[in-house]
C-alpha cells in the first residue's frame, strides 16, 4: 500500500485531537479502581491476559473485517504494531509491575515514568521528523514539572535509595521506553489505518503473543478458580480504562502530533491522583495541587495553541 500524505479531514491533524488524547489518558486513570481489587489475588501476567481475552470479543471481528489491510502492511507497519502489542500491552506493564513490587520507595518507579514524554518527543523528532511548535519547549518543561510534583507525594523530601533499587530502576526505565515508543508507533500507523482498526489489531496480536506464555507459567488453572465478583472487576477494567480508553486515545492521535500527544497523556497522573483522593482516601498535598495546576494549565494551553495553529494553517502534517 502506497503511503500518502493524509489530508486534514482524514488522517491529518485536527484541532480537537489533543482533547481526545487527554480524554483517553483520563480513562486510563480509572484503572486503579479495578486493578486494586485484583492485584492481591492474581499475578500481573494473568491480569494482562484476562484483559486481552475479554476485549477479544470486539478485537477479533474488527481484525477479521480489516484483514485485507494487514496483508498490505510494510515492514515498518508490522514493527510499529509489535511495539504496540508486545511492548505497550505486555512488556511495559510487566516491567512497571516488577519495578513497583521490588522498589524500596514507590515514588521512584512512578517518577521514572515521567521520562515517557522525553522519550516520545525524541523518537518523534528522529523517526517521524516532526517539527516542534513555537513555545513547545517551555510547555514541555512546565508539563513535566507538574507531572513530577503530582507523583512526588512526600512534600519536598528526596526519595531514599538502597542497593536493591537498581533492578527496579532499570525495569521502570524499560517501561517508560516502551510506553514512550508506543506514542510514536501509534502515530505512525494512524497515518494510514483507522483508530478502531489499530486498537483491535493491538489487542488481537497481544492476545496471540500471550496465549503460549500463560500456560508456560502455569496460569491456566486460575481461570476456573476466578469468582464472579472478580469477573466484574476484570470486565470493567478491560472495557473502561482498557479498550475504550485506547479507542478514545487513538481517535485523538489520528489528528495530533506524537510530540503533542505525549504531553496530553500527562492528564493521566492528574486523573489518577484525583481518583485516589476521592475513592481511595489519598488526599492531595499542596505540592501535588501545584503540580496539577501546572500540568492542566500546560495541556489546556497546548490544546488551544494546537487548535489555533491548525486554523491558521501553521501546523504541517509530518508524513510523506
Amino acid at each position: 500500500m502506497a503511503r500518502q500524505n493524509p489530508s486534514n479531514s482524514a488522517h491529518g491533524l485536527h484541532p480537537w485531537g489533543p482533547i481526545w488524547v487527554a480524554g483517553g489518558a483520563l480513562l486510563w486513570a480509572t484503572d486503579a479502581l479495578f486493578r486494586s481489587q485484583l492485584v492481591e489475588s492474581y499475578s500481573p501476567l494473568w491480569i494482562v491476559f484476562m484483559s486481552h481475552l475479554i476485549c477479544l470479543a470486539v478485537a477479533l471481528p474488527l481484525t477479521i473485517k480489516s484483514w485485507r489491510k494487514w496483508t498490505q502492511f510494510h515492514w515498518s507497519d508490522w514493527l510499529a504494531l509489535v511495539v504496540l502489542s508486545l511492548g505497550g500491552s505486555i512488556l511495559a506493564m510487566v516491567l512497571f509491575t516488577y519495578a513497583f513490587a521490588h522498589t524500596s520507595n514507590y515514588t521512584i518507579p512512578i517518577l521514572i515514568q515521567k521520562l515517557q514524554p522525553l522519550i516520545a518527543v525524541l523518537l518523534a523528532r528522529v523517526i517521524l521528523k516532526e517539527k516542534w511548535q513555537k513555545g513547545f519547549g517551555f510547555v514541555l518543561v512546565a508539563a513535566l514539572s507538574g507531572a513530577v510534583l503530582i507523583s512526588w507525594p512526600n512534600q519536598w523530601q528526596s526519595p531514599s535509595w538502597h542497593s536493591d533499587d537498581f533492578l527496579s530502576l532499570l525495569a521502570a526505565v524499560g517501561a517508560a521506553v516502551f510506553w514512550g515508543g508506543c506514542t510514536v508507533a501509534g502515530r505512525h500507523l494512524i497515518a494510514t489505518f483507522g483508530f478502531l482498526e489499530i486498537t483491535a489489531a493491538r489487542y488481537f496480536l497481544a492476545f496471540l503473543l500471550l496465549v503460549p506464555v500463560v500456560p508456560f507459567f502455569g496460569e491456566w488453572t486460575t481461570l476456573a478458580a476466578t469468582p464472579p465478583s472478580d469477573w466484574w472487576n476484570f470486565l470493567l477494567m478491560a472495557w473502561g480504562p482498557g479498550y475504550l480508553a485506547l479507542v478514545v486515545y487513538y481517535k485523538g492521535l489520528e489528528g495530533t502530533q506524537a510530540s503533542v500527544a505525549t504531553l496530553c497523556e500527562l492528564a493521566f497522573p492528574v486523573g489518577a491522583v484525583l481518583i485516589n483522593w476521592v475513592f481511595l482516601d489519598s488526599p492531595l498535598s499542596l505540592q501535588q495541587i501545584l503540580g496539577a495546576v501546572l500540568l492542566v494549565g500546560s495541556v489546556t494551553w497546548l490544546s488551544y495553541h494546537h487548535a489555533w495553529s491548525y486554523k491558521k494553517g501553521l501546523v504541517e502534517v509530518p508524513f510523506e
